[in-house]
């Protein structure tokens, strides 16, 4: 379930409550007004959104392969990492902006957008 609160005080009330689907494998992150999380498939995970305001599904979309990493928020993007090497890139609609095949060795740190670009360290020293 997905519940989005105010608190005042020492008083929590909530403002808007949804049932998942499916269960959320880790961590979520924020691309503007988007959730973003991922979801377990019988062959590979989705990445689903969900509005901030209402928690209602917004998109899911299938990837090529189970989460090894992420998702976190790089600026305007949802950055997350497949078994099979590749670091996608996601935006607040669902829709793949960009894939690059990372080295060996999960991404470390929080992504730091520079410019149009984002710099990720990896824990084997790499950067993309």
């Amino acid at each position: 379930m997905l519940s989005d609160g105010l608190r005042v005080g020492g008083q929590v009330r909530s403002l808007a409550k949804n049932e998942l689907t499916s269960p959320l494998l880790g961590p979520t992150a924020a691309v503007g007004d988007t959730m973003i999380g991922t979801t377990g498939g019988p062959a590979a995970d989705f990445v689903v959104g969900h509005e901030m305001v209402s928690l209602d599904e917004k998109f899911r979309t299938l990837l090529d392969g189970r989460v090894s990493w992420g998702p976190v928020s790089a600026g305007k993007y949802c950055l997350l990492q497949t078994d099979d090497s590749m670091l996608r890139a996601f935006g607040d609609d669902g829709k793949q902006r960009f894939e690059v095949e990372s080295p060996a060795g999960r991404p470390v740190g929080k992504p730091v957008p520079v410019g149009a670009s984002i710099v990720i360290a990896g824990q084997s020293g790499w950067l993309l």
